[in-house]
């Protein structure tokens, strides 16, 4: 398929982009090399959302199914958010840790996809197709907010052990100071928390409508993340927590973030089972009930 195509150039793009990034930040490669590292990842980017719009036109539906599509999905919001932070708090140094990580991403969409389609679940969308997009489009922007907050946090520490070794040549000089770390992280955790909630409100919503129960082992770890990025805001906003101490919440809602995205995925499967034997069995019932010679006909 073409997206897939437009995807592999993609990840290409991305790949290129870590090598720049790289150099730039731990080889002492010139200034050149990280202005040259943005134009390869945006040029990456801009393939990357003409080979999501491509599969949404060859598929007639938002990519939301199948783990390879969600995961598609959240590199792309990760990049779109990292674009915005690099300039709006002058963090393009962040690209050598989410072009690394876009490229881990897909390269891991095209090695499974085949497996991923066997795996998507067969069961109908239902009458909300609209309310499941947006249940997974809300739950991955606060996936993507909160990997980026948590490479922001990384940066932090990192910068932290470089002072406290008082080596402040080299990489040091490349890393934005300390506050502007701290301030970019706590508002992608501001933007990805309701994000989060909205998400899992509109699963609540989304059973009620389809009759499937709503709780279940995914929905409890998605409540557990909530709670310790709430705790989190409620850390930086009435005890005035900063810097080291806050963001080990940080490393503890990311562990739980991995957790619940696996758990989200095995627990759809068990809802729905494999693709490939539910659609036999509902075309043979729906076959019953059609005159012999319209099925004759349709085949």
């Amino acid at each position: 398929m073409i997206s897939l195509l437009l995807l592999g150039l993609c990840g290409v793009g991305y790949l290129a982009a870590t090598v720049r990034f790289q150099k730039s930040l731990y080889a002492e490669g010139e200034p050149a090399d990280a202005s040259r590292g943005r134009t390869l990842l945006y040029i990456a980017f801009a393939l990357h959302t003409v080979a999501l719009a491509a599969w949404v036109g060859e598929n007639g539906r938002f990519p939301a199914r199948s783990p390879s599509e969600t995961l598609a999905m959240m590199a792309w919001m990760m990049m779109a958010l990292y674009i915005v932070v690099a300039v709006w708090w002058r963090l393009e140094m962040l690209g050598a840790f989410a072009a690394p990580l876009a490229t881990l991403l897909v390269i891991t969409v095209l090695a499974t996809e085949p497996w991923a389609r066997s795996f998507t679940p067969s069961a109908p969308l239902g009458p909300d197709p609209w309310l499941l997009g947006l249940h997974v489009a809300a739950v991955l922007l606060g996936y993507a907010a909160f990997l980026l907050a948590t490479m922001v946090a990384t940066l932090y520490y990192f910068q932290t052990f470089l002072l406290k070794s008082k080596n402040v040549k080299g990489v040091f000089r490349k890393i934005p100071p300390l506050e502007t770390l701290d301030r970019a992280t706590y508002h992608l955790v501001t933007l990805g928390f309701p994000a989060m909630v909205l998400g899992i409100a509109l699963a609540y919503v989304r059973t009620e409508l389809i009759g499937h129960p709503f709780w279940s082992v995914d929905v409890l770890l998605g409540l557990i993340t909530c709670a310790i990025y709430a705790i989190y805001i409620h850390a930086r906003i009435v005890s005035g927590w900063q810097g080291r101490k806050v963001n080990m919440l940080l490393v503890v809602g990311f562990v739980f973030l991995v957790a619940t995205y696996i758990g989200a995925i095995v627990a759809n499967f068990q809802r729905s089972g494999p693709a490939a034997p539910i659609p036999a069995l509902r075309t043979s019932s729906m076959t019953d009930r059609l005159p012999h010679h319209s099925w004759r006909t349709s085949a």
